[in-house]
């Protein structure tokens, strides 16, 4: 990102372009993603945290003063949800076994690690049409019942922009550390489904890796599906298998 870039207020805490990403996947999302070379952003409206792009309560009180009656945060709320979509990662130098479980249910999932600064470049290219806003960056993480945005402001800083809680999650998630790719449009723009960005797989995904539970032949099959998409050279085996921890004197290749 260039220094003289404009920076949205939503996205100020912004990793070093080289952190590593982590995306956990089901291996139905992994195949998705190598067949249709997109990467996929959900409509927020669809996660299954009720907390996303909600207001902590103490701001939410705050907003509802009769000062701002013209403002409706429940309704504002409601319908933004569906103009923004967002591609969620998780920011670590090391894979994690918590989200192996979380996310990739039945032992057979994929990751796929990249870079911030990759992601950051992919999703700018949506923002370069003035009808979008789009850009990356880390998400806080907050008591929505006990802390607020407004409340620690000091004297004469502006309020929060009203996009804000849709770069928020409880606290309850910081295990995530979740960096948060969002892209956010004008009404109707966002499909049911989500937002799809074409991606280079070769120039975007830097490793291809296996559920360290998996049973052998899962994988072979994930061995054969990126050596289809000429990626076999990006496929590493989790730090986590079994088959290569050093106490067992047969650690196996591949």
């Amino acid at each position: 990102m260039n220094s003289n870039d404009v920076v949205h207020p939503i996205f100020s805490e912004i990793p070093p372009p080289d952190a590593k990403l982590w995306r956990y996947l089901s291996f139905a999302k992994f195949a998705s993603l190598l067949h249709s070379q997109k990467l996929h952003f959900t409509r927020v409206d669809r996660l299954d945290d009720h907390f996303e792009g909600v207001w902590p309560r103490s701001d939410l009180e705050y907003w509802q003063q009769p000062l701002f009656r013209t403002f409706d945060v429940p309704s504002f709320t409601k319908q933004f949800k569906c103009n923004v979509a967002a591609s969620c990662w998780v920011e670590s130098p090391h894979e994690s076994a918590a989200m192996w479980r979380l996310y990739t249910p039945g032992e057979e999932g994929v990751a796929i690690t990249t870079t911030f600064g990759k992601l950051q470049s992919l999703v700018k290219t949506v923002g370069e049409d003035a009808r979008w806003l789009a850009d990356a960056a880390r998400v806080m993480y907050i008591d929505h019942f006990n802390e607020g945005l407004i409340k620690n402001l000091g004297k004469g800083e502006r309020l929060p922009n009203l996009l804000a809680p849709f770069m928020l999650k409880n606290i309850s998630y910081a295990h995530e550390k979740e960096v948060r790719a969002l892209v956010v449009s004008r009404p109707d723009e966002i499909g049911s489904d989500g937002f799809d960005l074409q991606i280079s797989l070769n120039d975007f995904v830097d490793e291809i890796v296996g559920n360290p539970f998996c049973q052998t032949w899962f994988t072979d099959v994930v061995a054969g599906l990126a050596d289809r998409y000429n990626l076999g050279s990006k496929r590493h085996r989790s730090a986590l298998s079994p088959d290569i921890f050093y106490m067992t004197g047969q650690e196996r290749k591949g």
